[in-house]
């Protein structure tokens, strides 16, 4: 391919190309999205520059006049003389525009309409820290659950459920490198520390062939690079929890540090008050660090190395010591990144990388002991080439991963006053994977109406040994297969095409269709529905087969008034293969394999999103609702009827504005509205023999009542006492007319049991009322 590459070059020897990177004059750090525009009096052309700050245009030999712009920024403007290939680097400098509320974009103001991209969305953390959040704590994830398409898994939660999929659908990526569990604090707040984060990309549909692996959605985390020729520092106090980030240049101009860290310290303040009151206090803490190393090793070489780690812990001791629990989980990534430039027109990427996911119990009674662990690891190699040509743009590339999951590991243990000792493993059976993908995918634009983009991607998933496989016969009789270490159990081949098409009304609008088929080898197993860390993840293997997905989507977009509004109606319709749930029947065990009591399915989802936003001025914010369903068919569920999955929700309707009063004071405020989540309750009681029994209503038949909240929050920027630190106050409220939104509906009995007068009702949980926060940031 690299060959085909080279010589495709040579095939248009005739035009030369034009490259360089643009950076910012105070900082040295490449800017997104800069438009270069270069024109004479016969042609006219123009780029804008990527994440590195890179561009690259095609000319003819010839006389051009050259102009870099960006908001906030001053244009640069030269002539340009072209007779062979050529270098040049721009330098942008600030500017101070005397105009509140200007919001520089990483993006060109129509590529909404002008791409093939559909159900793309970046968000900048500068755009998250602008809206109210709960207790204060900046989280871009809560701020996603604000767009068409995409739900909350709960109040206050920060999991994702994307057009009908479930929470596990999604591929979360920060700088590569995949999060299994994105939750501190049971998954009201987000492991992604947002002074660490520069922007996230969601793609909801037609997902670039060098995603794979998942379902419903791809999430991108790309982590800030510390400042090259500077030292700085930022942080912030809130009520539960504080951060700092440091940056700092090693080599000034080449290379840099940034050190970022989070913590909660309800437990540290309040333990002269525990211990005092001679009580165990608040037995919980989470904390995240952030590391990035950046070097330019050369003008064509750059190397990156990205390291988190989080964890939250939990502890309690209660009679006297008798009995004692705790338990943790812990996320971990470390990333390695090679950026290369081989010419002009061909780019490479390599990455290493590391991850894992981990949770641990361990609960004392007495002289008996238990543990329970379950967990992740895993090992990636990512190659990625990319050519460009004046009417394509090529991406291919290489997957190779190792996997180890672990999704049960039980011991227990007793060692009592009379000598009897036992110590034993309950279960503990780890499946061991290759991931392995090959993809291509081409962007080509036919003309100024037309453009498209194809991709294919070719995975295969091997089960490998160290295994055991146990096969039941109808006589009740069994039979086992050994596998031996890197044996292969079970391959699982994948062939996931894609593609996308958009037709251009004219410059400010244009129609779009895309189609996507995504297999999924990792499932979680959960009674919740959210992603809470007790929950298990398994692999495809011998006993689980993967689940697939197509998705069928089609969009208008409209940009008005000189791009100042953006619009879109997107719909959608998506096949899923391969669900997995719990049977009806099933109760927590500790022996045998989860996949033994999973019960296999199929689902759709389909749905209408309309989207609004506007981009400039004081007043900013969108406008997003989706009107959509939500179904599975499971055999041994609900009679086999289908019945509406838990993310079914009929309407769901979010606004978020800010709005700039002046260069001290900016206000903003979110709106949601939601129908109520569909659940399976109890629909009648019998009192038999002095016992209630439970007859339960069919599969999530019933709905809760809608969730709606409004949150509002005000910063105050403080004029600076001087030119090198700064510092803000935001006061937020959450919830601010104090609805009362169900969290869970449970059942309790009144009366007396004995005398066989029993009334069962009712009762609502509710967990966050209106909430105050107050938190202050600085910045030197």
């Amino acid at each position: 391919m690299l060959l085909c590459c080279l010589w495709s070059t040579n095939i248009y020897a005739q035009r030369y190309t034009l490259e360089g990177t643009i950076t910012d004059a105070a900082t040295n750090e490449p800017i997104i999205g800069a438009t270069i525009s270069i024109k004479n009096s016969s042609s006219r052309t123009g780029a804008i520059s990527d994440i590195d700050g890179k561009y690259q245009v095609q000319l003819k030999s010839g006389t051009y006049f050259l102009n870099c712009s960006l908001i906030n920024y001053t244009p640069y403007k030269d002539s340009i003389t072209i007779t062979g290939d050529q270098k040049l680097d721009i330098v942008l400098s600030e500017k101070v525009i005397q105009i509140s509320g200007v919001t520089i974009t990483a993006e060109r103001p129509d590529k909404n309409v002008q791409s093939t991209e559909m159900g793309k969305t970046t968000v900048k953390v500068e755009q998250a820290q602008k809206l109210p959040s709960l207790m204060g704590e900046v989280d871009i994830m809560k701020t996603l659950q604000l767009l068409p398409g995409v739900q909350s898994s709960g109040e206050g939660t920060n999991g994702l459920l994307v057009r009908g999929g479930n929470i596990d659908q999604n591929l979360i990526l920060l700088d590569e490198a995949p999060i299994y569990n994105t939750g501190h604090l049971f998954g009201f707040f987000s492991v992604f520390n947002s002074d660490a984060i520069e922007n996230m990309t969601l793609y909801k549909s037609g997902t670039p062939a060098q995603y794979g692996g998942r379902l419903s959605s791809v999430l991108t985390v790309d982590s800030k690079n510390g400042n090259v020729d500077k030292f700085h520092a930022n942080g912030g106090i809130g009520l539960i929890s504080s951060r700092l980030t440091i940056e700092t240049p090693i080599q000034k101009g080449k290379s840099s540090l940034l050190l970022s860290g989070r913590r909660t310290y309800i437990d540290v303040v309040t333990q002269p008050i525990v211990e005092a009151a001679e009580t165990n206090g608040i037995p919980y803490y989470f904390y995240d660090l952030n590391g990035r190393l950046k070097f330019k090793l050369s003008d064509k070489d750059q190397l990156f190395i990205t390291g988190y780690t989080g964890k939250d812990d939990v502890s309690l001791s209660v009679m006297d010591g008798r009995f004692e629990t705790s338990f943790y989980w812990t996320n971990s990534a470390l990333s390695t990144h090679w950026k290369h430039t081989f010419s002009d027109s061909l780019f490479l990427d390599v990455y290493l990388i590391r991850n894992g996911y981990n949770f641990f119990a361990e609960a004392n009674f007495d002289n008996f002991e238990s543990t329970a662990f379950s967990g992740i690891e895993g090992y990636q190699a990512k190659a990625r080439l990319k050519a460009i040509y004046p009417k394509h743009e090529l991406h291919y590339g290489a997957t190779y991963g190792y996997l180890i999951y672990t999704p049960r590991d039980l011991n227990t243990s007793t060692d009592d006053a009379d000598g009897v000792n036992f110590d034993a493993d309950i279960l503990n059976v780890s499946k061991y994977n290759n991931d392995i993908s090959l993809y291509v995918h081409d962007y080509y634009e036919i003309n100024k109406k037309w453009k498209v983009d194809g991709g294919l991607r070719l995975n295969l998933f091997q089960h490998l040994g160290d295994y055991t496989e146990i096969i039941e016969h109808d006589n009740f009789q069994q039979d086992t297969i050994q596998y031996g270490r890197f044996e292969s159990v079970r391959n699982f081949w994948s062939v996931e095409p894609r593609a996308a098409a958009r037709y251009a009304i004219n410059d400010s609008s244009s129609i779009k269709a895309s189609i996507t088929y995504n297999s999924q080898n990792a499932h979680l197993l959960s009674l919740s529905g959210n992603a809470l860390p007790f929950d298990i993840w398994v692999p495809s293997s011998a006993l689980l087969s993967p689940q697939t997905s197509i998705q069928y989507s089609a969009g208008y977009f409209r940009n008005f008034k000189n791009n100042l509004f953006e619009t879109s109606i997107e719909v959608y319709y998506k096949d899923f293969w391969g669900q997995v749930e719990f049977g009806e029947s099933y109760r927590p065990s500790f022996t045998g394999e989860l996949e033994n009591d999973l019960t296999i399915g199929t689902g759709n989802a389909y749905g209408v999103e309309f989207f609004a936003k506007k981009q400039k001025g004081k007043l900013q914010g969108w406008f997003g609702y989706t009107f959509a369903y939500s179904n599975r068919v499971f055999d041994e569920i609900n009679e086999g009827e289908q019945f509406p999955s838990r993310n079914d929700r009929r309407h769901d309707l979010s606004v978020a504005l800010t709005y700039d009063i002046s260069k001290k004071w900016s206000l903003g405020s979110n709106f949601v509205y939601g129908s109520g989540q569909a659940i399976t309750i109890q629909e009648a009681f019998y009192l038999v023999e002095g016992n209630i029994v439970t007859k339960y209503g069919p599969r999530n038949g019933f709905r809760m009542p809608p969730y709606h909240r409004l949150d509002l929050s005000a910063t105050y920027t403080r004029k600076p006492n001087s030119k090198k630190f700064h510092s803000s106050w935001v006061f937020s409220v959450y919830n601010v007319y104090n609805r009362a939104n169900p969290y869970l509906i449970y059942f309790l009995p009144e009366g007396n049991l004995a005398e066989g007068e029993v009334a069962v009702r009712a009762r609502q949980l509710s967990i966050f009322p209106i909430l105050p926060s107050i938190t202050w940031n600085f910045k030197f």
